[in-house]
């Protein structure tokens, strides 16, 4: 499957109900495992859980928030990116296999509540041919493409 951005996420951005650069957004590991079949209008965390989503539940992993959230206008290629720092996963033990990346607006200042945590994209290709990848005991951090996390562009 390719990569993509939720519905939900673009009508927030152009209805100026979420705001990249002050938004909680926060990213998950999502496990070989997983029967999920991403939907673009698919809408919030608990589509992602309810539907066959399976998180990664290695000892030493965490969910990250992004960091250093900004929105830049790169009028050179015609587009505007989203970017943001590079995420860290802490070091999760060996044994599990991550298929995607899944992003999320946090909404309610925890993770308690996923019935509200809005959908933003799903990653499962990459530029360095990565995913899928073996957790291995070590840091798990995914570097951000000096382009941004993701661009918006006029089809």
């Amino acid at each position: 499957m390719a990569n993509l951005i939720y519905n939900g996420f673009l009508y927030g951005i152009a209805k100026q109900t979420i705001d990249w650069e002050v938004d909680v957004f926060r990213a998950l590991l999502v496990r070989d495992t997983s029967t999920y079949v991403p939907d673009k209008d698919h809408e919030d965390l608990v589509d992602f859980t309810g539907g066959g989503g399976v998180e990664i539940t290695a000892s030493g992993y965490a969910r990250d928030t992004i960091g250093t959230a900004a929105v830049t206008n790169d009028t050179g290629n015609d587009r505007t990116e989203l970017d943001g720092d590079n995420l860290d996963f802490g070091t999760p033990a060996a044994g599990q296999t991550v298929e995607a990346i899944l992003i999320y607006k946090q909404v309610g200042g925890d993770d308690t509540t996923p019935a509200d945590d809005l959908l933003v994209a799903y990653i499962d290709t990459d530029a360095g041919a990565l995913l899928p990848i073996a957790t291995a005991g070590g840091a798990f951090t995914v570097t951000i493409n000096a382009e941004g996390l993701f661009q918006i562009a006029q089809a």
